[in-house]
Formats: C-alpha cells, sequence, structure tokens
C-alpha cells in the first residue's frame, strides 16, 4: 500500500523533515526527475484559457462512469472488500480493518462551503454510516483530497498517515498529534499489522493561492 507523497509537500513547519530528508531544501520538497514549472495564479490562468491542451469537461464525463447504490448491509459484513466512494476517497476493508482514502464527504471541495467546486455525483453513503475507520491515508493537501470537514467528523478514532509537513494542520483541527504519522519519500510504517510506503508522486501542494 502505498501513499503517495507530493513532490512539493508544504512541509515549513517541519523541522525535522529539513534535517533528515536530503529531497527537502530551502522549505519545500524539490522533485529531481522534473525541472519545476512556474506555478503561480498568473501562469494557470495563462494555461487555462490561452494555453494548447484541451481540458476536459467532467461535467459531461459523469455520465459515463457506471454507478451502483452502496450495500450497507455488505458494506458492514466483516469480508475483504474495496468501495469506491468517488473522486479519490476509497474505503477498503481488508483483515478486519478499516482503511480510508483521501477522505471527502462535503458537498464542495473548497475552504467555504458556500462556493468552490462542487462534486458531480452525490456522496455514495454518509460518513456516519461507515463502518469504525481504523486508519486514514492522505496524499496530499488540495481541498479535493484533504477535507476538514470530513476529517472532524472522524475525529481522533482513526490513525492518520500523511506527508510530512500537514501533521500541524491535523492538530490544529482537532486531531490528537499522537494519532498523526509523517512520512517522508519513501519512509515506511506499519500500522494495524499493513505496511505503508510514502511514494513521491508528480504533483504539488497548497491549501492557497
Amino acid at each position: 500500500m502505498s501513499l503517495a507523497s507530493s513532490s512539493c509537500a508544504s512541509s515549513k513547519d517541519d523541522s525535522q523533515a529539513e534535517t533528515s530528508d536530503p529531497n527537502f531544501v530551502d522549505g519545500q520538497y524539490v522533485n529531481n526527475h522534473i525541472q519545476h514549472p512556474n506555478k503561480s495564479i498568473f501562469a494557470y490562468l495563462k494555461l487555462r484559457w490561452f494555453g494548447d491542451d484541451e481540458w476536459a469537461d467532467h461535467e459531461a464525463a459523469k455520465e459515463l462512469i457506471p454507478q451502483t447504490s452502496v450495500d450497507t448491509h455488505q458494506l458492514l459484513s466483516p469480508q475483504n472488500q474495496v468501495t469506491w466512494m468517488g473522486h479519490s476517497t476509497f474505503l477498503i476493508q481488508w483483515q478486519g480493518k478499516t482503511i480510508l482514502t483521501d477522505p471527502v464527504f462535503s458537498e464542495r471541495a473548497s475552504p467555504v462551503s458556500f462556493a468552490g467546486p462542487k462534486r458531480y455525483t452525490k456522496v455514495a453513503i454518509p460518513l456516519a454510516e461507515l463502518p469504525n475507520v481504523d486508519i486514514v491515508i492522505i496524499s496530499h493537501n488540495h481541498y479535493d483530497h484533504l477535507d476538514e470537514a470530513s476529517i472532524k467528523a472522524i475525529g481522533n478514532t482513526a490513525t492518520y498517515l500523511v506527508p510530512s509537513g500537514l501533521k500541524a494542520w491535523f492538530v490544529n483541527a482537532g486531531i490528537e498529534a499522537s494519532r498523526v504519522i509523517e512520512l517522508q519519500w519513501w519512509q515506511q510504517v506499519v500500522v494495524h499489522g499493513f505496511k505503508v510506503t510514502a511514494t513521491p508522486s508528480q504533483h504539488w501542494s497548497a491549501r492557497r493561492l
């Protein structure tokens, strides 16, 4: 099982990462495989409106994805299974343990509830109806992967595996520090009998412009 730790994880609050991780330089991760592009808001607008790339119409394509209603009885039964909850949220039930990836159960992926990108499909099942979650894996801190309302709803019943630099965010959200494990690139940890490896990804992290 891999945690795809972003190449530019926000780690300015993590002094330990700077001293122990050779990929962490001057307050950010350095991706050694590609040249860092300009990720300013102006560069994004130029790419979005004047670039040559064709942008996908996700709203029109949502009907192409077959969907079925969640069988709550099967979900609560003790068996090995994986259930897609939407976007990057998967409920993995294996050997009596429950793992949730990038839990986003809010209506919008945004810092506010009244604006921002809205989900294309309804939540597969309310968070309150899920079986007890043992492990939560966070890939990176974008709003469509790290949802504050969902994290607060899960609370201190789970162990959180996150990229280095995100522990402070979870503590500020009310999660006990002892329940949050930060992982640097290629670092491994065994939790509830599962070995989890943090692997790099060609991506970036930010919670603000």
